[in-house]
Order: structure tokens, then C-alpha cells, then sequence
């Protein structure tokens, strides 16, 4: 796996690009798909210089698609709207298919009403985009498009899932037995 950092995490895995931070300054013909997490700039700039298919929830596509900045926050954080468009609208339940692998789809709004977070589930793996944060941090609920009334059902939803590894949109991956449970707990 591929980690990259900087306005936010993207991890190259299997084929598939989660999430593109600006940083992503590479056209590899290895990505068959990139998938957007959710509507805020520093997780999908870098799209800019991909060369392959972009998907992303209904919502969160048409605010790439439609450069809707009041959602998007790019010019907030000092980026600019890139001139690509998401073609893959993406629904709970969808699979993304990558090399030898599938990631489920599942939206979990709150932070942002777009959010969807990907589940590996032979290999127990969420990348949770900015859904969840490590060392028990929680998201921003206070953004134009966050659904704060969302987020503990959204939580509830993960804790189900069998997760040994969480690669959050940003910070360190999270490796801690039952940390959703543990968040939920202190709702």
C-alpha cells in the first residue's frame, strides 16, 4: 500500500486510489479507479492529475462536477476546483473492485452528507475518510454540508463490521481492538 500525505491521507491500494490529496502528483496506469470519500477539496484536488476513473457518492460527485465551492471548501483552503468530473456515482452497498480485492461502499454521513468510508472485508480494513479520526479525535460537524444529527448512526453502522485496521483521511492508522465501540461509548 501507497500512503500519501499532505492536505489530507490517500491510499493506493489493489489498484484503487482512496481519496486525492493535492500531493498526488502522479498518472500511474496501475490506479483503475479512484474513489472520493466525501465533498471537501483536500480530499479530492489531486484529481487533477489522475488519468482514470473517478468515483464518489451522488452528492459529493455533484459538487466536484458542478465546482459548487460553498460545498467543496476549495477556495477556503487555497485550492482550486480541478477540471475533471466524477462519472462513478457511488451507493451503500456499491463494490469497488480493485486487483485482487473489493471494498464495499457505505455511506456514513455526518461530517460531511457525501461521506462514504470503503470496507475490506476478507481483509477487515476501513478507510474511513474523514468519518473517523485517530486517537479518538472527532470530525468537524459544523461545515456547510455536515449532518451532525447523522454521525452517531453512522458510527453504530461501523462498529458492526469486523475492522482490525482503520485508514483515516487524516493522521495515523488506527490499529486499536473495538475502537469505534469505544467512540460510541462516549456519545
Amino acid at each position: 500500500m501507497k500512503i500519501i500525505s499532505g492536505s489530507s491521507n490517500g491510499y493506493f491500494f489493489e489498484g484503487i486510489l482512496i481519496d486525492a490529496p493535492n500531493e498526488v502528483t502522479w498518472v500511474s496506469d496501475k490506479i483503475k479507479i479512484c474513489v472520493i470519500t466525501h465533498e471537501h477539496c483536500d480530499h479530492f484536488a489531486g484529481i487533477k492529475n489522475l488519468q482514470c476513473e473517478i468515483g464518489a457518492s451522488k452528492f459529493c460527485a455533484d459538487t466536484i462536477n458542478g465546482k459548487i465551492d460553498k460545498f467543496g471548501l476549495c477556495s477556503l483552503i487555497g485550492f482550486e476546483f480541478p477540471d475533471k468530473k466524477v462519472k462513478r456515482i457511488l451507493r451503500d452497498g456499491d463494490l469497488v473492485k480493485g486487483n485482487e480485492i473489493e471494498l464495499r461502499v457505505l455511506e456514513t454521513p455526518g461530517h460531511a452528507k457525501g461521506a462514504i468510508c470503503l470496507y475490506a472485508e476478507e481483509k477487515k480494513l476501513l478507510f474511513s475518510g474523514d468519518t473517523i479520526f485517530p486517537d479518538r479525535g472527532m470530525p468537524r460537524v459544523d461545515l456547510p454540508t455536515s449532518e451532525p444529527e447523522k454521525l452517531r448512526e453512522s458510527y453504530e453502522k461501523l462498529a458492526a463490521l469486523e475492522i482490525e485496521k482503520i485508514y483515516p483521511g487524516h493522521g495515523k492508522i488506527i490499529e486499536e481492538k473495538d475502537y469505534l465501540t469505544k467512540i460510541l461509548y462516549v456519545l
